[in-house]
């Protein structure tokens, strides 16, 4: 069964919330979020290897953004805390479904007082193809020109 981007969205949400269940988890574009919060992006690219699987590489990026103190500063210390709290939720396994995704590596910076945690998810899947029965009747006229077929 396929997974949709819808269900590793819901997936990345319920793992976010469970390790940090006061912070906001977005994934549109939010004018002027309250502090701390997550935002999500996902970055889609597959390939066709035949008529039924697909090879599929989603780059994950979680933008970690805190509070600013009295003086407009952020923590470093607890963006490197949150960086290391990503990676071991994340990998080596990320859950979608009924699936187990390995994700190999993980790689954070801080731009901005901002802690943007990347990773790819890299899968096969396979849509649900219908049926198709096999034994049809296969009805044709075979005519030669300047030869009898079948006595006449």
């Amino acid at each position: 069964m396929m997974i949709s981007l819808l269900d590793i969205r819901d997936a990345m949400a319920a793992l976010l919330k469970s390790a940090y269940p006061d912070w906001k988890v977005h994934f549109d574009n939010v004018e002027r979020p309250h502090a701390p919060y997550f935002y999500v992006e996902l970055d889609q690219r597959t390939r066709s290897v035949d008529d039924v699987c697909s090879e599929r590489s989603i780059a994950v990026v979680i933008s970690a953004v805190l509070p600013q103190d009295r003086a407009g500063h952020v923590s470093r210390r607890e963006l490197f805390e949150i960086a290391d709290r990503l990676d071991g939720i994340i990998r080596p396994v990320f859950r979608v479904r009924n699936r187990a995704i390995t994700v190999l590596d993980g790689r954070s910076t801080i731009v901005d007082d901002i802690l943007h945690y990347y990773f790819d998810l890299n899968f096969v899947d396979a849509v649900e193809v219908a049926p198709v029965d096999k034994m049809e009747e296969l009805e044709f006229d075979l005519t030669m020109k300047g030869m009898k077929i079948n006595g006449e």
